[in-house]
């Protein structure tokens, strides 16, 4: 229904233009994959479901991505996603209410040749980092998710920290079905698909300068399209160019991210915050690239218990923090044009906080994953991928590990 309405008032505001002018830009990509995971895998892990580690050949994503162009000054965007619910890979052709499908952006744009300035207003892309820009498969040498934008970290959406919620999930499966944090697997720093409705603000100078300011009606960390109770998102990035090759930017975010509900309410709502500031680098020089992000992020949070379903040490608010790397070294072969070769590490650490028993202790477990990925672009409409990655959770001994072999064609 918001969708509709969006709709109708971007048409609207098109209809109060003179000289419309109807223009449509359109591509799509449909992305087939073979994949296997190890026994522990999860989608809050490593984006693959528990239920479905085994050796499957499914439809990842499809995507439909139009722009219509009603006169050179306004355009309505839209990107139409399918794809599995929470990674289910059940198998092609099969479990067919497990497909999803979904408008990622649909918002209304204006631009000028005249000014470097342009304001986008609607769903539209979360502009923080680096790899929101490269959201689609096709636009990947690696497969995997960065650890910053999947992993469920012990970071509640629902009531804010809880201890042991992602490394021991015994306790709030126990919980009866309609409470907060049943089957609540935290949260990732940032979503791992980055769509948010709101107002962008956008300056650019081709190949030298870019700059995008949001106010989000979402908080850059919730993964489904919800509105929060209290306060808007602040998210902004820069990005410079000193090169052709070469490029650096700088991102930050501040929200309010908790969703109200009849425990979250115990408290006030806008006390839960996450202010996030992020590095992001791209580096090319002959056949060789390097990229990647660092990513700090810190949380205004009580203390949850689940046992005592109550927030303990007077639910006053602590500062943790949680810092990510990851950096991709690529190599494209000189003898096969359009090959390549890359490889990705990845850590996600977390700094110290109260264990509720007046210590102190790292509040989540350190995560480092290992990627290798091989790629082929055989012509300009089919590229074949196959991506290697291992997944380490420190103190636990699970298999993590991942295999991803991905088609995908494109119109």
């Amino acid at each position: 229904m918001k969708n509709t309405i969006l709709v109708i008032c971007c048409l609207f505001l098109f209809s109060l233009s003179g000289n419309a002018q109807f223009q449509m830009d359109w591509n799509a990509d449909i992305n087939l994959e073979l994949s296997v995971a190890g026994s522990d895998a999860h989608y809050w892990y490593n984006n693959f479901h528990r239920d479905y580690t085994n050796t499957s050949f499914d439809l990842t994503q499809a995507n439909l991505i139009a722009g219509f162009g009603f006169n050179p000054s306004w355009k309505i965007n839209t990107h139409l996603l399918i794809n599995r619910q929470a990674a289910q890979r059940a198998g092609l052709f099969r479990k067919f209410d497990l497909y999803e499908i979904v408008y990622a952006k649909l918002n209304i744009q204006w631009s000028s040749s005249n000014t470097p300035w342009s304001i986008v207003g609607g769903r539209l892309m979360n502009p923080f980092g680096q790899f929101y820009g490269n959201q689609l498969y096709s636009d990947r040498h690696i497969l995997d998710t960065p650890l910053a934008y999947s992993y469920g970290t012990n970071i509640s959406k629902n009531v804010g920290f809880v201890p042991l919620l992602v490394e021991d999930d015994t306790y709030s499966e126990l919980l009866r079905d309609d409470h907060p944090i049943f089957r609540d697997w935290g949260t990732p720093v940032l979503s791992r698909l980055g769509y948010l409705t709101g107002i962008q603000i956008q300056y650019d100078l081709p190949e030298k300068l870019n700059a995008s300011i949001l106010f989000a009606k979402n908080a850059p960390n919730a993964y489904a399209e919800s509105f929060f109770g209290e306060g808007w998102s602040l998210i902004s990035h820069f990005n410079y160019r000193i090169n052709y090759f070469s490029k650096f930017g700088l991102s930050f975010s501040y929200s309010p991210f908790v969703e109200e509900n009849y425990i979250s309410n115990r408290l006030t709502l806008s006390d839960f915050r996450q202010t996030i500031i992020g590095l992001d680098y791209s580096f090319g020089y002959g056949f060789w690239e390097l990229s990647g992000e660092i990513i700090t992020a810190w949380y205004s949070v009580p203390i949850f218990n689940i046992l005592l379903d109550d927030y303990i040490l007077g639910g006053n608010f602590f500062t943790l923090n949680t810092t990510s790397f990851y950096m991709d070294l690529k190599y494209e072969f000189p003898f096969l044009t359009g090959a390549y070769a890359a490889y990705r590490f990845d850590i996600l650490s977390f700094g110290e906080g109260p264990d509720g028993s007046g210590g102190r202790t790292a509040w989540d477990q350190e995560v480092i994953r290992n990627a290798l990925s091989f790629g082929y672009r055989i012509n300009s409409f089919w590229e074949l991928k196959l991506s290697l990655a291992d997944q380490n959770v420190k103190g636990r001994d699970w298999d993590q590990s991942t295999f991803r072999l991905m088609t995908s064609f494109f119109w």
